[in-house]
């Protein structure tokens, strides 16, 4: 929203916080659809995205990342809207390598099982109505507001040693990354599967080095397994995608660790 803001462009969001200035919408509880302002692009990101909450609450986390999306989406495909739905490397399960955007979805957690849900349902109301729709499969996105980087340097602030995993690896997109590629596939208007990925693996661990260092500052930052974390569930997963048709269709490329650290300052 802001990015369009700054170019210029009308844009409305949506929210269900009460103290919020965006159009009032809960997920959990959809009413008056009717209502939403008429749009040439909508965007479909909000969920739940907690495994673990999903796990915790199926029916509403099928009733929100499931149901309400496509009730959404059904409105605004009768209305000729491009529908860009944002999904996840979760889809893919505990698949190792990095799967291409037309390789077989096999989802091991809620979460997966309910965005595939999501694509599928999204995929058959665009056959439907004849209607545009473009899914945007991403890897792990990162901004400094993120919970995880702002529980690090409040850590660091309060001059405590940070622990980060050694055993569990991410391909991180930087938010601004991912606003101006979602931008770019949206001038492009092209229909489709993209994926939007960081270009390696690295542990939670090495990217905490990488970015205190980035930040000029002396925290400590200790390796510790998940595996002996209290309260962490190990649950394998696909963590990193590959762009081939991407790339190849949009000329998007994948985000290099350097670039991700550098807009992370």
């Amino acid at each position: 929203m802001a990015e369009y803001k700054k170019l210029g462009i009308s844009v409305a969001g949506t929210s269900r916080r009460s103290n919020s200035e965006s159009i009032s919408l809960d997920l959990s509880r959809l009413s008056n659809i009717e209502n939403l302002p008429a749009a040439n692009n909508i965007y479909l990101c909000a969920g739940i995205n907690s495994f673990s909450a999903c796990e915790l609450d199926p029916v509403n986390t099928k009733r929100v990342n499931i149901d309400a999306n496509l009730l959404i989406a059904d409105y605004y495909l009768r209305k000729k809207s491009h529908i860009f739905f944002l999904s996840s490397t979760a889809v893919f399960g505990s698949k190792k390598e990095a799967p291409n955007e037309d390789e077989e979805a096999s989802p091991n957690t809620l979460y997966g099982e309910c965005k595939l849900a999501a694509e599928l349902g999204l995929i058959n109301l665009s056959q439907q109505y004849a209607g545009k729709l473009s899914i945007i499969r991403l890897t792990k996105v990162l901004s400094k507001q993120s919970e995880l980087i702002q529980k690090w340097l409040t850590q660091a602030a309060n001059q405590e040693p940070i622990q980060a995993f050694k055993d569990l690896y991410i391909a991180p997109l930087s938010l601004n990354y991912l606003v101006h590629r979602l931008l770019k596939i949206t001038e492009a208007c092209q229909i489709g599967t993209f994926h939007l990925s960081g270009e390696k693996l690295i542990s939670y661990y090495e990217l905490g080095q990488l970015l205190f260092k980035e930040w000029g500052s002396d925290a400590i930052v200790m390796p510790v397994e998940q595996s002996g974390t209290k309260g962490v569930i190990v649950q394998p997963q696909c963590n990193i995608l590959s762009m081939n048709q991407t790339i190849e269709g949009l000329g998007i490329v994948q985000q290099s660790i350097q670039n991700f650290v550098k807009d992370m300052h």
